[in-house]
């Protein structure tokens, strides 16, 4: 088209024509040859993303193909689970159904056992009755027998009988005599500074209906107010030969509790006098049954409160004393603490004075308040060689917590408590101890 707008308005044999045409086609040239370099330039880029777009395109066909064979796949999946469910469903619906019978049949049977306990219950309530009035009859005829052989009332023959047993022997007796000793020494420092305590429990009834031990019994129990043993732990704490050691049961939540006990250091032994402290309060006649229930829920509290402390002690202990200061400085805090709870109670005023076991003996939770004029002013029994204090109304006090103690118990002969400790080499020890004082009181009385 140029060429042919040169050829129109410039002769075509001039000079300046061709040099025209030769230098469009230069021109031409350089053109076309640079677009072919640009071409070539771009070339490879673009059909490297041509390939890569076919293979995308590939791979979309290849997801697509396998997403239709997994849609397959997963709808067969689907029905397998759903029929398995049904089956499932259907499989439940006949055990819930088997279930339910078993349940009245288990009903069924609970009240069929309730009725059988009842009648056994009724049965055997018939049976100890009767029993009791046999045995009763017997001991009657017993007693009476013995009255009528040696021509005495019928209660100084009942005496007579118990006094009339023979001593402990062996072991038991090795036991019982380092007891007197300890006993015997007890009472001596209380006398001397003035201290009030009596005999309690088992020992109590056996001044009274033996003037001594239980034949079968092996342990001693002393009753003492709290102000008269806080005045004994003060004169003891300044004793290289008496001490008072504190025994803790911290396992069975029934018989949660700190004993303080009377112990001779110089014998090497671990014999001991049981004390339980009597806390003092003023209470009026009209509220005592108000005051122990609060007594008996402060014990209940105090149980929870044990019961919660034991996962945070070094160990288990079980009538032992606690050597673990720190144990023992967190379980002496909770006693502490509920025994000034309990004595604080808002009903304890007035001038009429109660006396009842401190809360550490959560155990003894059925023993009862005590008036005042029930315990002092203080008699005395004999208790094997020793004068012993006593409450003032003794036989009632025993007789609260023994019934009719002249009658044969149940466990006539039977009863101690030694067996929960290990006796070891102890026997020997305080066989070996008894001795030596005895050999020592007579070279002093040979004097």
């Amino acid at each position: 088209m140029i060429k042919n707008f040169l050829k129109k308005y410039l002769p075509p044999s001039s000079k300046t024509f061709q040099n025209a045409v030769l230098q469009l086609e230069d021109d031409i040239k350089q053109k076309t040859e640079s677009q072919q370099a640009l071409a070539i330039t771009f070339h490879d880029p673009l059909q490297k993303v041509i390939d890569q777009n076919v293979e995308i395109q590939d791979q979309l066909n290849l997801i697509q193909k396998r997403s239709e064979s997994g849609s397959a796949e997963l709808l067969q999946l689907r029905e397998q689970v759903q029929g398995q469910l049904t089956m499932l469903k259907d499989q439940i619906s006949c055990t819930s159904s088997e279930l339910a019978r078993i349940r009245e049949q288990v009903s069924e049977l609970k009240n069929i056992r309730q009725s059988l306990t009842d009648e056994i219950g009724k049965s055997f309530g018939a049976l100890n009755e009767k029993i009791d009035v046999l045995s009763l009859q017997k001991q009657m005829v017993f007693w009476y027998t013995y009255a009528v052989q040696r021509q005495t009332s019928l209660s100084e023959a009942q005496r007579s009988f118990y006094r009339s047993l023979p001593k402990a022997e062996g072991d038991l007796r090795i036991i019982q005599n380092m007891e007197v000793y300890l006993l015997k020494n007890f009472i001596r420092i209380c006398n001397e500074n003035g201290l009030n305590y009596w005999l309690q429990g088992g020992t109590l009834l056996g001044a009274i209906r033996h003037k001594g031990f239980i034949p079968w019994d092996d342990d001693m129990d002393i009753s003492m107010p709290r102000a008269d043993f806080d005045k004994l732990q003060l004169i003891l704490s300044k004793s290289e030969q008496f001490a008072i050691c504190d025994y803790y049961h911290l396992v069975n939540r029934y018989w949660f509790s700190r004993i303080p006990k009377f112990i001779c250091v110089a014998s090497n032994t671990d014999f001991f006098l049981d004390i339980f402290v009597q806390e003092c309060v003023p209470c009026p006649p009209e509220d005592e049954q108000a005051f122990w229930q609060h007594v008996c829920r402060m014990r209940e509290e105090l149980s929870d409160t044990l019961e919660a402390l034991l996962p945070e002690l070094t160990q288990p202990y079980s009538d032992v004393p606690i050597k673990n200061s720190d144990d023992k400085k967190k379980v002496d805090s909770v006693f502490n603490e509920f025994i000034q709870k309990t004595n604080a109670w808002s009903g304890c005023k007035g001038d009429s004075l109660v006396y009842y076991w401190s809360v550490p003996y959560v155990k003894f939770s059925w023993q009862r308040i005590y008036r005042q004029d029930v315990i002092f002013p203080l008699k005395t029994q004999n208790f094997e060689g020793e004068i012993c204090c006593v409450p003032k109304h003794y036989e009632a006090y025993a007789r609260d917590e023994y019934g009719d103690y002249l009658r044969l118990s149940n466990d006539f002969g039977l009863h101690g408590h030694w067996d929960v400790f290990s006796f070891g080499n102890q026997i020997e020890k305080a066989s070996k101890f008894l001795t030596s004082v005895s050999e020592t009181n007579k070279n002093f009385e040979g004097r």
